[in-house]
C-alpha cells in the first residue's frame, strides 16, 4: 500500500487522568504495554491538563490516553496508512474510536488521541476563551476519525462517572445540531438516542442515560456548557441532582423523556433490551485503515423483501444474477417488521430495499453514494406501473438510513414516512413493479396504494398532484392483465381512505395482509 504510514509508537505517550476512579487501574495497564508512558494527574481544566501533556511531551506529537480508558495492545501494533496527497494532516488531531462500557458504541468518544504538540500549545478552548465561538472542543473539523477501535472506555466505576460522561458526551452531540434534536447529524443522533437508552444491563448504567436525558434537557434552558470541562462544577452538578433520582432512577429518566418530548426519547430500556439492541444494531463495518470523514462509503447492502408474492423467487433470483451481495427477507408479517428485520441484516450506514414485485431495469446499477455529512433521509427511485403507466415512488427502490429505520414508528400506515422527516423522490427509473400476477395481489396493491393518496397520509404529497394519480389508477388500465382487480382495489381504497382519514387505528389495517384477504374475499368478486 503507497503513501504515508501514521505509525502511533513514533510519539510520546501520557495518561491524562482527574478523579476516575479505576485510572489508577488503567494506568498501570498502559505500562504494562508501554513502560515509559508518562502521566499527568489532577491538573483543573481540559485546556491546563493537555497543555501539561504537551509540555512533557520530546515528539512533535503527543499520544494521550484518557484515566477511563483501558488501552489495547493492537493499537501499537497497526500503522495506519494514508493515501498520499488525501489531505493535510499535519495540523490534525487523530482520533482513535473506543468501545463503550455502558451502550456499546465505538467512535471517537473517549477514544485514544494523538495530537500536534504545536497545536495543545497554541489552541484556545472554550474554557478560556473570550470569543464564544472559538471553541477546538466542539471544532469536530480538526479531528481525523479512526475506525480502529484503540481502547475501552470504562466509564461506569461509580454513579458519578457514568453519569458525567453520558451528561459531557449528550451535551456535545444535542450543541452540534444547535440545541435541537431533529438539526443533530444523524451519526450523532444514533450515539445520543444510544445514550439516552442504552445500559440499564451493566451496572450504574442507567446514570449514564440520565445524565445524557439531564443535559439536552438543561441545555434548552440555558445550561452553560463552558461548565462541560470543569469536572468539580459538575460533579456538584450531580450532586443537585442525585437526591432527588437515586431512589427510582428508571422514574426519572423516564419523566425527563416527556420533558424532552421528541420521537427520539423515549423509555429507557431494560436490561433485556439494551442487551439485544447491543448485540443487533451493529455499527457499520469499515475498513480499520480508513478514515471515516471523507471516505467513500463501501456498497451498500442490498434487501430483497418478500411475503407471498408469486412472483418473488423469480424477481430475487434474477436481482442475485447481476448483483450478488443482495440479501433477502421473507415472510415477516408486518412492513414495518419487515424492515426493521432487513436493517438487522446489513453492516452499512445506508441499504437498499427492493420489494418483490419489482423488476430492476437494466439501466439501474445500485451505485448512488449518499454525501457524507448529508441528513439521514428516505431516497425513492421512480418506478413504471404496468397497467396504468404511472411513474413514481409507488414500488420504487429505498434508500434507507439504517440507523433510523431500527428506531422507526412500526403503528404509522405509511411505512416510508414514519422512518424520516426528510424525503428525496431521485428522478431515475429504478423498475417495473410488476403486482398484477393475480387477482387478489393486484387488488391489494392497489387498494393499499389508493388508501395512502386518498387519505393524503404520505408526508410532502402535494395535494394536486396525488389527486392527478388516484383519479389514473381508478380509470386507467381495464385493457391490461387483472386491470379490473386493479381499478376496483384503487377505487375501494379511496373510498376506504376518504371515510378513515382521521382514524388511525382504520388506516393501520391496509398493513395487515389477513386483514386485506378478509375483506377482498368479503367484497371483490372474482
Amino acid at each position: 500500500m503507497s503513501g504515508l504510514a501514521f505509525n502511533p509508537n513514533a510519539y510520546d505517550i501520557v495518561f491524562l487522568s482527574y478523579d476516575e476512579p479505576n485510572a489508577d487501574e488503567n494506568y498501570q495497564h498502559l505500562l504494562s504495554i508501554k513502560p515509559k508512558a508518562k502521566r499527568v494527574h489532577c491538573v483543573k481544566g481540559s485546556d491546563a491538563a493537555h497543555k501539561a501533556c504537551a509540555e512533557l511531551a520530546t515528539t512533535d506529537r503527543v499520544v494521550i490516553v484518557d484515566g477511563d480508558n483501558k488501552v489495547l495492545p493492537s493499537l501499537f501494533k497497526r500503522n495506519v496508512w494514508i493515501k498520499q496527497g488525501y489531505f493535510d494532516w499535519d495540523d490534525k488531531v487523530f482520533s482513535y474510536s473506543s468501545l463503550n462500557s455502558i451502550n456499546g458504541t465505538s467512535y471517537g468518544n473517549g477514544g485514544v488521541k494523538c495530537w500536534p504538540v504545536e497545536k495543545i500549545l497554541a489552541m484556545r478552548t472554550h474554557e478560556i476563551s473570550e470569543d464564544e465561538n472559538v471553541s477546538v472542543d466542539f471544532d469536530f473539523d480538526s479531528y481525523l476519525q479512526l475506525n480502529t477501535i484503540g481502547s475501552h472506555t470504562v466509564v461506569n466505576s461509580n454513579p458519578l462517572q457514568a453519569w458525567r460522561a453520558g451528561f459531557r458526551d449528550a451535551v456535545k452531540l444535542f450543541m452540534s445540531g444547535n440545541g435541537t434534536f431533529d438539526d443533530v447529524d444523524w451519526r450523532n443522533m444514533d450515539r445520543l438516542y444510544s445514550w439516552m437508552h442504552i445500559g440499564a444491563d451493566v451496572e450504574n448504567g442507567l446514570w449514564a442515560c440520565y445524565g445524557a436525558r439531564l443535559g439536552c434537557y438543561l441545555i434548552q434552558r440555558g445550561y452553560d456548557h463552558h461548565e462541560l470541562c470543569d469536572f468539580d462544577r459538575l460533579n456538584d452538578t450531580f450532586k443537585m441532582y442525585y437526591a432527588a433520582s437515586h431512589n427510582n432512577l428508571e422514574k426519572a429518566c423516564n419523566n425527563l423523556s416527556i420533558l424532552l418530548n421528541h420521537r427520539y426519547v423515549g423509555k429507557v430500556f431494560s436490561p433485556e433490551q439494551s442487551i439485544e439492541y447491543k448485540e443487533n444494531i451493529k455499527p457499520p463495518v469499515r475498513s480499520p485503515e480508513h478514515f471515516v470523514a471523507g471516505n467513500k462509503d463501501p456498497e451498500y447492502d442490498i434487501v430483497f423483501i418478500s411475503y407471498d408474492e408469486s412472483n418473488a423467487d423469480e424477481n430475487y433470483e434474477k436481482l442475485l444474477c447481476r448483483f450478488p451481495r443482495a440479501k433477502r427477507v421473507h415472510g415477516v408479517k408486518g412492513i414495518h417488521n419487515a424492515h426493521k428485520e432487513a436493517a438487522l441484516l446489513c453492516s452499512t450506514d445506508y441499504f437498499w430495499v427492493v420489494d418483490a414485485d419489482a423488476e430492476i431495469v437494466d439501466s439501474f446499477n445500485f451505485d448512488y453514494v449518499v454525501p457524507f455529512f448529508d441528513l439521514a433521509r428516505v431516497r425513492v427511485w421512480r418506478c413504471k406501473n404496468p397497467i396504468n403507466d404511472l411513474v413514481y415512488g409507488y414500488g420504487g427502490v429505498k434508500l434507507l438510513p439504517r440507523c433510523l429505520v431500527n428506531k422507526m414508528d412500526v403503528n404509522t400506515t405509511d411505512m416510508t414516512s414514519s422512518i424520516s422527516k426528510h424525503y428525496e423522490p431521485v428522478q431515475e427509473l429504478s423498475n417495473i413493479t410488476k403486482f398484477n400476477t393475480d387477482p387478489f395481489t393486484t387488488w391489494r396493491s392497489a387498494f393499499r396504494e389508493c388508501v395512502k393518496l386518498s387519505s393524503q397520509t404520505i408526508q410532502g404529497q402535494v395535494s394536486q398532484e396525488t389527486l392527478e394519480r388516484l383519479d389514473i389508477w381508478c380509470s386507467v388500465g381495464i385493457d391490461k392483465e387483472y386491470g379490473k382487480y386493479a381499478i376496483q382495489g384503487a377505487k375501494q381504497g379511496r373510498e376506504y381512505g376518504l371515510e378513515n382519514k382521521n382514524n388511525n387505528e382504520a388506516l393501520r389495517k391496509i398493513n395487515d395482509y389477513s386483514w386485506l384477504k378478509e375483506l377482498y374475499e368479503r367484497t371483490v368478486s372474482v
